[in-house]
């Protein structure tokens, strides 16, 4: 049930990360298109050369390395999720044997004064 939980949290979470993600895709796209209208007029009056300029290209880069750690980031994240789960589904499993060791024990020790009552 816990795990359950946690993969619908975390669902909920990526969706939004997500949507987020993409609205600023979109306002950063729509940033740039003045600029890309810009860059194509000033490359048919240089005898259309596809020659992009430095700034550009490092921005693109920029951006996207940023987003290649965040994404590293995230699946980091999702792996430390998976392994503390297993661990708490592990921990869990110890303490539910445990218990049934202890109540057989309450058994036992009933059971054996209740004997020693009776005679």
């Amino acid at each position: 049930m816990s795990g359950l939980l946690l993969e619908l949290r975390r669902q909920i979470a990526h969706n939004r990360r997500k949507a987020a993600y993409e609205e600023r895709m979109r306002a950063s796209a729509q940033e740039e298109k003045p600029q890309e209208v810009f860059s194509q007029k000033t490359k048919r009056d240089k005898s259309r050369t596809r020659k992009y300029s430095p700034k550009v290209q490092e921005r693109k880069v920029n951006v996207v390395s940023r987003e290649d750690f965040l994404l590293s980031q995230i699946d980091e994240f999702r792996e430390r999720a998976k392994q503390l789960q297993s661990l708490l589904d592990s921990r869990e499993t110890e303490a539910q044997e445990l218990q049934t060791l202890v109540d057989e024990r309450r058994g036992e020790s009933r059971c054996s004064g209740a004997d020693s009552r009776g005679t």
